[in-house]
């Protein structure tokens, strides 16, 4: 059989994750963190009454809702 190849099936091979992928998971574990710790503070202040069911997208639609708002606050400063 020209060109058959044995070995172990593909799918059983460990997959190498390259520096990129450690540092975007180390990343993203850093940033779950801080949304954790963040919901943590509004629960023990009382602010709010159960932590989100997914905290890094909640406080991941904070931060980009934040963003948002300056920015246009920031426009319409400069527009006049």
């Amino acid at each position: 059989m020209h060109g058959l190849r044995i070995g172990m099936p593909q799918f059983m091979k460990p997959k190498a994750y390259n520096m990129k992928d450690q540092r975007e998971m180390k990343a993203r574990q850093e940033l779950r963190n801080q949304a954790i710790i963040y919901y943590t503070g509004l629960l023990l202040d009382k602010e709010i009454d159960a932590m989100p069911e997914d905290p890094l997208q909640a406080y991941l639609d904070m931060c980009t809702d934040t963003a948002i708002e300056h920015d246009e606050e920031t426009l319409s400063r400069e527009i006049g």
